[in-house]
């Protein structure tokens, strides 16, 4: 994966997995009324047409999201919605997010099993 860059190549309809973390990695996103906030944000940006959740993982320091982008809808943009409609609630136990976050655009031809399995199985690994 590759520190998303704005405007850079994204595809309405395409599918990305996508990381973001706070900064330092501070844990504490596992935290209920976090995790909940944040599952609540991207739901959020599925009703506003800006992606379709396919699914999602709250780990301690990050969180995946694998999504397909809407018809009008820019990566970039709601990826700031979703960090910009939860930074408070992370404020109130001491966490910011990191600049940026990581995207991977899955090709047409790319298995979808082993990103499923691997945000399935990631709080496994922590």
């Amino acid at each position: 994966m590759v520190r998303c860059v704005a405007g850079g190549g994204q595809r309405a309809n395409a599918e990305y997995f996508l990381t973001c973390c706070t900064e330092k990695r501070m844990a504490g996103l596992e935290a209920a009324v976090i995790t909940e906030a944040i599952l609540a944000a991207a739901k959020k940006l599925e009703e506003d047409g800006a992606w379709s959740l396919r699914t999602a993982v709250v780990m301690c320091d990050h969180v995946h999201l694998l999504v397909v982008l809407g018809e009008q809808a820019e990566l970039a943009a709601a990826m700031r919605l979703l960090k910009g409609r939860t930074a408070l609630v992370l404020r109130t136990v001491g966490l910011r997010w990191e600049r940026g976050y990581f995207d991977h655009r899955l090709r047409l031809d790319e298995k979808r099993l082993p990103v499923f399995r691997y945000v399935f199985l990631n709080p496994d690994r922590s």
